[in-house]
């Protein structure tokens, strides 16, 4: 089944562009990097990936995109412009591709998506080359001090990786995610995100909750010869973000510009906007949204609650995808022994309902209060 956006795009025209490449696939599990339909795209599109400014290249399980946000705010607070590379967007696709400090419009949007069609002339590419490709073909186009590029998933294999040579990799924290991809192991899943490590380029490895992870991606950069820079955790500094984790993504950040910025200095006045981490969504009662999707996130989301409302009730809704097992969330959220809401997740060919989301939290343990088809009724409930 064809991957459906999250939510339709108020452009008609745009949304139906959008349609058209949420669809694209490959049926074989193939994806060289070196050869095939994706680096064939690219050569027509005139290699766009080796004509980019300095890029800083993220991989990790998690603290990416917040890693990613720290960076972007205080390189804009010094006046450098920043291109943007993250996924997935939360509200419209538009979040994934930020040119020079801006999203990119719905017209460039429109026009880049059907050039990027026509230049790939219905190869066999998938969703996420595709948009790769359209990342490096529109950061080509456009000016910039910096171009900060998140890992889709893994990292070796990923296809943000045909980037050869960056100014600097970072890797965030490695945990249990995508493991059918990744491997069963730390030590696997780190092999796999340590495969964005280049020759003689400098590596800034963040903190890490498995010490298992950190030779492994040792051995690796010294292999490639590349300067393993630790992000220690720095006191000194304010993330302004919420959650105790967030000063390990600050940390890591900084670590990052400091290498590659000449007497670089941290502001602990810039406030990132990073959306989907602890974002309060009313002003008149404590809603708050987060995108955890896996333990580590949502052993992170946990203490975030403990450390901002110590001495608070709380009540949790539910969408969560189908492949997921819901087992980690007693694991991780269980002690708060609160009222557990579910409603429907719409992400086509991994939706859930919320009766199954239901029997599925009931098998693992986890009592539901109600389950609600419309998340507004499970807001209003």
């Amino acid at each position: 089944m064809p991957r459906l956006s999250d939510t339709r795009h108020e452009n008609p025209a745009l949304e139906a562009a959008l349609q058209r490449i949420y669809g694209l696939h490959r049926k074989e599990f193939d994806f060289r990097l070196d050869s095939g339909p994706y680096r064939d795209l690219l050569i027509k599109l005139g290699n766009p990936h080796t004509k980019l400014p300095p890029i800083i290249h993220v991989a990790g399980t998690n603290g990416k995109g917040s890693t990613i946000a720290q960076m972007r705010a205080q390189l804009e607070n010094i006046g450098k412009s920043v291109h943007v590379y993250t996924s997935p967007h939360l509200f419209k696709f538009n979040e994934r591709l930020r040119i020079a400090g801006s999203l990119i419009s719905d017209k460039t949007l429109l026009e880049e998506i059907e050039h990027v069609l026509t230049i790939n002339d219905g190869a066999a590419i998938t969703f996420f080359e595709f948009t790769s490709a359209l990342m490096f073909h529109v950061f080509a186009k456009n000016k910039a001090d910096y171009a900060l590029v998140e890992v889709g998933m893994g990292g070796r294999l990923d296809g943000t990786n045909v980037i050869e040579t960056p100014a600097l990799t970072v890797i965030t924290s490695i945990g249990y995610d995508h493991q059918a991809f990744l491997g069963n192991t730390i030590e696997e899943i780190a092999t796999e995100k340590a495969g964005i490590i280049k020759d003689n380029v400098p590596c800034i490895l963040a903190h890490q909750n498995y010490p298992e992870a950190i030779p492994v991606i040792g051995n690796i950069a010294y292999a490639k010869h590349a300067p393993l820079v630790n992000a220690f955790i720095d006191e000194s500094i304010t993330p302004n973000m919420d959650g105790p984790h967030q000063l390990a993504n600050a940390s890591t950040a900084k670590s990052a510009l400091t290498l590659i910025i000449e007497d670089f200095k941290w502001d602990n006045s810039v406030a990132p906007q990073w959306a989907g981490r602890f974002q309060k969504l009313n002003a008149d009662f404590d809603l708050y949204y987060d995108g955890a999707h896996n333990v580590d996130s949502l052993n992170a989301l946990s203490k975030t609650i403990e450390t901002k409302f110590p001495k608070r009730s709380v009540s949790f809704i539910f969408a969560i995808q189908a492949k997921k097992d819901v087992a980690m969330i007693n694991e991780t959220i269980g002690h708060f022994n609160a009222p557990v809401y579910v409603t429907k997740l719409i992400t086509g060919d991994k939706e859930r309902s919320a009766s199954d989301t239901k029997a599925a939290f009931e098998q693992a343990g986890i009592k539901v209060t109600s389950a609600h088809e419309d998340m507004t009724d499970a807001i209003q409930t």
